[in-house]
């Protein structure tokens, strides 16, 4: 017989150790030892969707370098004309659509205290879902395999790019357009529910997490609210003779980042059975 058949769980009764919302622990009133041949099962699950489409965190760095005009004067013996300068904009964090984006794009990019570059005008097309960047100076957008490969930029790794979001993944020569690809405005199309000391860590994501307990479709809009009760027989996780009483859970995305619901609660539910015999 099971020692308790459903636990509800909900991050506001997260222990005073915890790292945030979508990374906490919970103690239980009691422990419980679950016996030999049970299956846990992860339902009820409400997240709200209030994640950054910028976080600082992931990808607000715009990673480039500028044509910068130099001064005809006399502390310029090799008479050079320009420089190149590498230059790394922070980008206001937040959720965008594809203006405020492309705009906040623009303040990110003209905040850089450069003299003899030009001024950075950045414009969203929404019938092609791109942003133009465009300067009077030739400039160019550093994709993340270039970044990895540059003296300069290593010293900054992790980088925090947006280059994903943007698709800027291809190189090209300097100039003074840039076009994005298709803007990614939703990178998250699954959330991983993921649990360090529940279950047997005989699952595993393609970014090689071992520890997810459930993916969870995103299938509402910012500001909205998530629900799963999607309950297969043989989508389970194996608890036998686990002792439960601190439990411990995080909210991650697919590269393995701990999600950021800017201080908001989610919840969903432990359903435990037996594990149901193959036919």
């Amino acid at each position: 017989m099971l020692p308790i058949k459903k636990i509800y769980v909900d991050s506001r009764f997260k222990t005073a150790d915890s790292a945030s919302d979508t990374d906490f622990k919970v103690d239980l009133p009691g422990t419980f030892l679950m016996p030999e041949n049970t299956a846990m099962y992860i339902t009820d699950v409400t997240i709200p969707a209030s994640w950054n489409t910028v976080d600082e965190k992931k990808n607000n760095e715009i990673y480039y370098m500028i044509e910068q005009q130099l001064p005809q004067a006399l502390n310029n013996p090799q008479h050079q004309t320009t420089q190149w300068v590498n230059v790394i904009a922070h980008i206001g964090q937040g959720s965008s659509n594809l203006v405020t984006l492309a705009s906040a794009m623009q303040a990110a990019l003209n905040n850089n205290n450069l003299t003899g570059v030009g001024q950075f005008a950045v414009t969203a097309s929404l019938l092609t879902n791109r942003i133009m960047i465009n300067n009077t100076s030739a400039l160019h957008l550093y994709t993340d395999y270039e970044l990895s490969h540059d003296p300069f930029f290593s010293t900054y790794a992790p980088f925090c790019s947006i280059n994903k979001m943007i698709q800027n993944d291809t190189s090209y020569e300097p100039s003074t357009t840039f076009q994005t690809g298709y803007v990614k405005l939703y990178p998250n199309r699954n959330l991983y529910i993921v649990s360090p000391n529940l279950g047997k860590f005989d699952t595993m994501s393609v970014s090689g997490e071992r520890k997810i307990l459930k993916k969870v479709p995103v299938n509402a809009g910012y500001n909205e609210m998530i629900y799963d009760q999607t309950i297969l027989a043989n989508d389970f996780i194996d608890c036998s003779r686990q002792l439960l009483g601190r439990l411990e859970f995080q909210l991650k995305d697919l590269y393995g980042n701990v999600m950021n619901l800017n201080g908001n609660y989610w919840s969903f539910s432990l359903l435990f059975a037996k594990i149901p015999e193959q036919q």
